[in-house]
């Protein structure tokens, strides 16, 4: 018994290219995605750090000693200001300000 393969001209190659096209903006919109929650994880994290660089100048204020001006912790810079009623704490992602009240 013989099969016969019936070939369809054109019909395979588009659904190959709609797959394709449908794949590649599947990953597109993963990749963006995941972006996005790789940024908000990084801009967590440095605000995290931010608080308690903020929370050791004052201690460092109330123990008589000087507010530092910058400091680097884990490859990221972040710049101090002191004034007598706040500290603020720029960070690549943003910044944190503690007021005194």
């Amino acid at each position: 018994m013989m099969l016969k393969i019936k070939l369809m001209s054109g019909h395979g190659l588009l659904g190959l290219l709609y797959a394709l096209a449908i794949s590649a903006f599947l990953i597109l919109l993963f990749s963006r995605w995941s972006s996005g929650l790789n940024y908000e994880a990084m801009r967590r994290y440095q605000h995290n750090q931010a608080i308690e660089i903020a929370e050791n100048q004052l201690n460092r204020r109330w123990a008589g000693m000087r507010c530092e001006n910058a400091l680097r912790e884990n490859s990221i810079d972040f710049q101090i200001s002191c004034t007598s009623d706040d500290v603020m704490v720029k960070y690549p992602l943003g910044e944190f300000r503690f007021k005194n009240r």
